[in-house]
């Protein structure tokens, strides 16, 4: 065969072979894995001050897999293909959140990016192995005896049907307890999410790349320890950090970094969400009244879940950490550096941590022995149309400056703070507090409750209402207050009176029996000392508009 023919036939030949490479370009694509990494570091961030006890009454709950924030730098050894390969990255964190993947060191090009999660279950079993061989196990109820078929998976929809002996069975339909044996789990089923990345590279090469993501499940929160001292002047403050894991990644000896700040975060900001896929009902029960778990309900994925006991199992967390103990106490060990990043506040762990999938761990950052503070009873006063508002019971208020003068100087992460004092020998929770980020150089006010021996009794002595001079012109109203400060208790006690009126227009004190000053917060307030039984009298005359 010679001349057109030939030419015909290599023009055939030819356009096959492009043809076949075009339409499967998989199949000459060489596959690297890289199963695990090297290394981590985990900086964990937080958008708000979070409440410790709200991660324990949800560590049950899958809603908390897509909480927090976490950025995952992990170090991988990776074998680069040559030419058209695929890089599978294997047990990156669970929630990830594949928009956010950077990855430096490749020396290649990323053609596509996917990720491959769909989880590991009964329902995915069945449904990923149709067309398999799979075995069914048939046991007698009487004798307890097993008769195994060897046979081929055909249908997983509405139920399971099967090839066995050239004959369609449908399994279950029986009326005897049977299950399905399979014996390798499908591609594209795992516990744990998949990055794979497609990549055109120039020449094969092993290479150390630093693979970046966001992912959520990992959160933080500050918990504090105050104890006063026996003459009220300083307190012992102690601070706990609490790592909380609530995914099923595992972070092995991982340097760990804290942020504190209000970091904004988008909506969209979400995890994969794992293919979950329910296992296909059984025949028997369809037929009668009785809704047994797992069969009979409709393919959404409850009965599967009833199976397994939900999708995911959460393990007990462990208990936060008692108070320190008493003196003499073992020598402390290294406390978390602080540092800033940006407007933010960073906090390195001295040494490598292991926070296990779906536990709850905590580390001590803070240890200040002597904190000076101020012990007041605080109470807001006002009247609006010759009515008084305000008084009563006053709030009982630890107040102190966060400077080093006054034994703090350190950036404190919001929190709850629980106050242990001494009372007749022994130790007592005394209330608790909870306050959000404090800078260096700010006011910390904790309040813990109401007082039972304080009272105040504001009333009005006088009002006299603004009037209209002209259509422009307003005359300011005017309020002469009197509160009466009563201290029935046993110590004297320095009462706080805050006027409610101070954020109105043209507020000005006119008159006042003890004189006013600004505190620590930039109010405007009388602090005044009660004796113990006593009682003492404060008026002031002021005027707003």
């Amino acid at each position: 065969m010679t001349g057109p023919a030939v030419r015909s036939l290599r023009l055939v030949l030819a356009l096959t072979a492009a043809a076949t490479a075009a339409a499967l370009p998989a199949a000459a694509q060489t596959v690297s894995v890289s199963p695990r990494a090297e290394a981590r570091d985990v900086v964990i961030y937080r958008a708000q001050p979070v409440d410790t006890a709200q991660l324990f009454a949800q560590r049950g709950s899958p809603w908390l897999r897509q909480q927090g924030l976490a950025l995952i730098v992990e170090t991988r050894t990776v074998d680069v293909p040559a030419g058209e390969g695929v890089i599978r990255f294997a047990n990156v964190a669970d929630g990830i959140i594949t928009a956010s993947v950077v990855i430096d060191g490749l020396p290649a090009r990323i053609t596509e990016q996917n990720s491959d999660f769909d989880l590991l279950t009964p329902g995915g079993l069945i449904r990923r192995s149709v067309g398999e061989v799979v075995r069914r196990v048939r046991t007698n109820p009487e004798t307890g005896a097993e008769t195994v078929d060897v046979g081929i998976l055909r249908a997983a929809n509405d139920g399971v049907a099967l090839e066995i002996n050239g004959r369609i069975e449908a399994l279950q339909c029986s009326g005897q307890p049977e299950r399905l044996v399979l014996d390798r789990v499908p591609e594209g089923l795992t516990d744990q999410p998949v990055l794979s990345l497609r990549t055109r590279s120039a020449r094969a090469g092993r290479h150390e790349v630093k693979l970046a993501y966001l992912a959520t499940g990992l959160q933080w929160s500050a918990d504090y320890v105050a104890r006063p001292s026996a003459d009220g002047r300083t307190l012992a403050l102690e601070g706990w950090i609490t790592l909380t894991n609530a995914g099923a990644t595992t972070f092995d000896k991982v340097e760990l970094q804290l942020v504190a700040g209000e970091l904004n975060r988008e909506g969209q900001t979400r995890p994969v969400q794992p293919a979950l896929i329910s296992r296909p009902v059984g025949c028997w029960p369809m037929d009668t009244t009785t809704e047994v778990p797992g069969f009979g309900l409709p393919d959404s994925g409850l009965g599967d879940m009833m199976m397994r006991g939900g999708p995911v199992a959460y393990a007990s967390a462990v208990p936060p950490p008692p108070a320190p103990p008493p003196a003499p106490a073992p020598p402390a060990a290294a406390r978390p550096e602080e540092s800033d990043l940006g407007d933010y506040k960073l906090y390195t762990l001295p040494e490598p941590v292991t926070v296990a999938a779906r536990q709850t761990k905590q580390v001590q950052f803070l240890s200040q022995p002597e904190v000076a503070y101020t012990r007041l009873h605080r109470s807001w006063v006002a009247a609006y149309d010759g009515r008084v508002s305000g008084g009563g019971r006053p709030q009982i208020v630890f107040e102190s400056l966060n400077t080093e003068a006054e034994g703090l100087g350190r950036a404190l992460p919001g929190g709850r703070v629980l106050v242990m004092a001494d009372i007749a020998g022994r130790r007592m929770a005394a209330g608790s507090a909870t306050f959000r980020d404090n800078p260096i150089g700010l006011p910390l006010s904790l309040t813990l409750g109401q007082a039972l021996d304080v009272e105040v009794l504001p009333r009005v002595v006088e009002h006299r209402p603004g009037q209209w001079l002209s259509p422009r012109q307003r005359e300011a109203s005017r309020t002469a207050m009197a509160a009466t400060l009563r201290n029935t208790g046993s110590e004297m006690v320095t009462v706080e009176i805050v006027p409610s009126a101070q954020h109105e227009t043209g507020f000005r004190i006119l008159e006042e029996s003890h004189p006013v000053a600004r505190n620590p917060r930039g109010e405007l307030s009388w602090r005044i000392a009660v004796p113990a039984g006593e009682s003492v009298e404060l008026t002031w005359t002021y005027q707003v508009g």
